[in-house]
């Protein structure tokens, strides 16, 4: 609630023009703009397939990633909407599904939290405006040391059976999954017409994981996205209209996708449900 009263508050201060003359600033380029989660999602589907067994990777992976992604984008508790389903639909690839899905949630965290760290060092290091990045990446850089710590004893403790190879290569996809998402900003700014340097964009980009890290608990960052997403355009220069045309059109592109993620996870229901499923499993 908390939110969407934060997302209303910023739709007020622009007028109802504007937010619709997003869409015609975009044009047609707005249609494909709706798929680009399609660029990284190879990449989390391979970061998931090493915590399963070897060979895994597939169309079916990429499917039950596209539909738990949707749930989680869809359902408001706090991302973890797509875990029950992912449970259910990797237990044919694993031993141990309920460990893997928690493996997979660790590393999903802990790659985000990286990827706010490194961020906020590149602003402070570029001695870029915005948040104290100093702090900020000294606080993350803490949190992230003892986190992935914690994470490693428990992988040794836990999943023995797992070479922390693969982890690390599961880690290290979901890494490229991570930049991949920073470049989206440097794209839907030029959509818009905002030319941005690699420096903007890293601004911009350190300002929206930073504040989604500190503020992880709001399902869906709704409001919060579009907020540090206005404080990004303005630290880099833009007006605040740039940072609400941006949100509109991530939240817009999360939405539309997580709708189609649902067809994905209603084929796998189905095809797991079909006598030709149950044979082959049995």
């Amino acid at each position: 609630m908390a939110g969407a009263a934060l997302l209303a508050h910023i739709w007020s201060r622009f007028k109802l023009s504007e937010v619709v003359g997003t869409f015609t600033q975009v044009g047609w380029l707005g249609i494909p703009l709706i798929g680009l989660s399609c660029v990284w999602l190879p990449f989390d589907c391979l970061a998931f397939s090493r915590l399963l067994r070897p060979g895994a990777f597939g169309s079916r992976l990429l499917l039950l990633e596209w539909a738990a992604d949707g749930l989680s984008g869809l359902l408001p508790v706090g991302g973890f909407g797509g875990d029950p389903f992912r449970y259910r639909h990797s237990a044919p690839l694993s031993d141990a599904p309920g460990r893997v899905v928690v493996a997979n949630r660790l590393l999903h965290a802990w790659s985000g939290l990286l990827a706010a760290v490194a961020a906020g060092a590149a602003c402070w290091v570029l001695r870029l405006p915005g948040l104290q990045w100093g702090y900020l990446t000294g606080v993350g850089t803490t949190v992230f040391l003892v986190g992935a710590a914690a994470m490693l004893l428990t992988a040794r403790k836990q999943w023995p059976q797992m070479p922390l190879a693969r982890l690390g290569q599961a880690m290290g996809f979901k890494m490229v999954s991570r930049l991949i998402q920073a470049a989206e900003l440097w794209v839907l700014l030029s959509a818009l017409g905002y030319p941005v340097s690699p420096g903007q964009t890293i601004l911009i980009h350190a300002h929206l994981v930073a504040v989604a890290s500190i503020f992880v608990f709001v399902p869906g960052g709704l409001g919060v996205q579009e907020n540090a997403l206005m404080l990004g355009t303005a630290a880099a220069g833009l007006p605040p209209l740039a940072g609400l045309q941006v949100g509109l059109l991530r939240r817009l592109r999360q939405v539309l996708w997580s709708m189609t993620g649902l067809g994905a996870g209603a084929y796998l229901e189905a095809s797991l449900r079909s006598p030709k499923s149950s044979s082959s499993s049995s």
